[in-house]
């Protein structure tokens, strides 16, 4: 069964983020440059479908599975704080179990640690 993911807009970001680190590490494996224009024009076209709903028809074969895979074979970027959270998120589309968080969910946090109180 088919479904849609809609990246928050901080989500967005960060896997934005992580395709231009991605690519800039791929500047150091990749030599041909034929091969770089065309990892290249992915990357930007993947940057575009994030910004907007993505279907997902198969858990296991879908473009965050693809993004889950670029940055766990980008040297320098699966072991960041961003890296490690568009992993997470890609594993949770995979699951269809990506919730977005807002302002308002953070705010409703149980987790005490996320919750700003005033010193």
């Amino acid at each position: 069964m088919a479904y849609q993911i809609h990246l928050s807009e901080s989500d967005q970001i960060d896997f934005v983020q992580s395709l231009l680190w991605s690519l800039e590490s791929k500047t150091q494996v990749i030599r041909d440059p034929v091969k770089f224009r065309r990892t290249q024009a992915l990357y930007s076209d993947a940057a575009q479908k994030f910004l907007e709903p993505v279907v997902i028809h198969q858990a296991h074969n879908n473009l965050f599975v693809w993004m889950e895979d670029q940055i766990c074979h980008s040297p320098g970027v699966r072991d960041t704080d961003l890296g490690r959270r568009v992993i997470r998120i890609c594993a949770a589309v995979k699951l269809n179990q990506y919730t977005p968080e807002t302002q308002f969910s953070r705010i409703f946090s149980t987790d005490r640690n996320s919750i700003n109180t005033p010193d």
